[in-house]
């Protein structure tokens, strides 16, 4: 061939690589969205995602100067491939392949994608990729969304399985944490304001009784507390209400990204708060111990131990309150503490009726002497004997509560007469405490 020929060849083939490549940079495609990179549903619900496909040709106007002019005839082919993340551990991936027209005028094709899976499990996470391609030119381009569902995750010992565990009146409430879920979005800048709130329980009650309250400290921060819990009465009845009381307990947290805010749903944790059955006893005792000395036994021909006299034995009132002591702070305690000190005076003081002097005569120093003389308690060793007179007052006292018994009930109605004018005017009441009477005899008690 000749050289000129061959020259020409070449030429012409570079004119045609070279035209090709113009041709081919003389198109471009480009994929968008409607959103951020990050979707955010904080209301749980599925939302539809909408991708816009933009394709140009350029046209040369004047030389070397060029306009972009949609193409609005060719068709659009697609893939999305959705990525869920299930709550098993899982990953499952789902992709669907279909093509559209561009439409208009404008050169643009938009495909509208949701971020459910599907309508039985339309609440998942999921990353939503796709791809696009003109599918005359085969240019294409994607981009990808995350779609992510946010809600708050209980972070507290007190809460399992919607099981709080009860918390006595006037002691602190076990810690509350609401973290953001997912915890990926630390990554994208973001302040948090959270509103901590609470809703005595159940939600249909028309009145609650000693007015329900939940101070929380502190009560805008991710972690809260509520240092005094308050036992409120429902339903709303001096001698009706439930010793348990639940509050429903709420945190509405406001995530701020740069371009939008939103609150995030709270699903409620509770606490419960309780008020024990007894509030307090008072009951008169012994202390002390008598002396005791050892003897020769000629019959027996050995020693024994023996109680001389009352030595250091002494009469006693003691009152006594397992909830005061555990709950030095609940709202019941002058009520309990006025209720008990009633009785301490009945034992101590006495008065002039029946059931007051049968009180200050309960449970002597004399009679426990007596009661003790008729055993004849001796023992070898004085360890034994104290063992033995142990248990004989143990039976002294058994026996003095028996006889008390029947004043008993005329006792506590004089101590609800004073205690029932005090607040809290809920659960230790008069009234109560003949409920608990005949639910335990069958009966009502008699009064002196």
């Amino acid at each position: 061939m000749k050289k000129s020929s061959q020259k020409l060849v070449f030429l012409t083939f570079f004119f045609i690589l070279a035209l090709t490549s113009i041709a081919e940079a003389s198109f471009w495609f480009r994929v968008t969205s409607g959103t951020p990179p990050y979707v955010y549903l904080a209301d749980g619900t599925p939302r539809s995602i909408t991708f816009t496909a933009h394709m140009w040709r350029l046209e040369e106007v004047l030389p070397g100067k060029f306009k972009a002019v949609p193409i609005t005839n060719d068709t659009v082919s697609y893939t999305i491939t959705k990525t869920y993340y299930k709550y098993d551990g899982t990953i499952e991936r789902i992709e669907k392949s279909s093509s559209s027209r561009f439409t208009g005028g404008d050169g643009e094709v938009s495909v509208s994608v949701s971020s459910a899976s599907n309508e039985e499990d339309a609440k998942k996470p999921a990353n939503i990729s796709i791809v696009m391609k003109d599918s005359v030119l085969g240019v294409g381009a994607g981009t990808a969304m995350s779609i992510v569902k946010m809600g708050i995750k209980w972070n507290d010992t007190s809460y399992h399985a919607n099981k709080p565990t009860p918390v006595i009146d006037g002691l602190p409430s076990k810690k509350y944490k609401a973290e953001i879920i997912p915890s990926s979005i630390a990554a994208i800048p973001h302040e948090m304001e959270y509103e901590w709130r609470f809703m005595p329980t159940p939600s249909k009650a028309s009145s609650f009784g000693n007015n329900p309250i939940c101070a929380f400290e502190p009560g805008d921060k991710e972690e809260t507390i509520v240092p005094l819990t308050k036992w409120f009465a429902y339903p709303n009845h001096p001698d009706n209400a439930l010793a348990k009381s639940t509050y429903a307990i709420f945190c509405e947290p406001t995530i701020k990204f740069p371009s939008k805010q939103f609150k995030v749903p709270s699903y409620g944790n509770a606490l419960k708060v309780y008020v024990p059955e007894h509030g307090g006893v008072t009951l008169p005792g012994i202390s002390g111990l008598p002396d005791m000395e050892q003897i020769y036994s000629k019959k027996d021909k050995k020693h024994y131990w023996v109680i001389m006299d009352p030595g250091e034995i002494h009469r006693i009132v003691v009152w006594y309150s397992g909830f005061i002591k555990d709950s030095p702070k609940t709202q019941f305690k002058q009520k309990i503490e006025q209720h008990e000190q009633m009785h301490y005076r009945q034992f101590f003081f006495g008065g002039h009726t029946v059931y007051e002097r049968k009180a200050l005569e309960s449970t002597t120093v004399d009679e426990l002497m007596q009661f003790i003389k008729k055993l004849k308690l001796k023992a070898e060793t004085k360890e034994e004997l104290e063992n033995r007179y142990a248990k004989a007052l143990h039976q002294y006292m058994k026996r003095e509560r028996d006889a008390m018994a029947p004043y008993i009930p005329s006792l506590e109605r004089d101590a609800y007469a004073l205690s029932d004018n005090i607040n809290p005017k809920f659960l230790y009441t008069w009234v109560n405490y003949l409920k608990m009477y005949v639910k335990k005899y069958g009966r009502l008690p008699k009064l002196y």
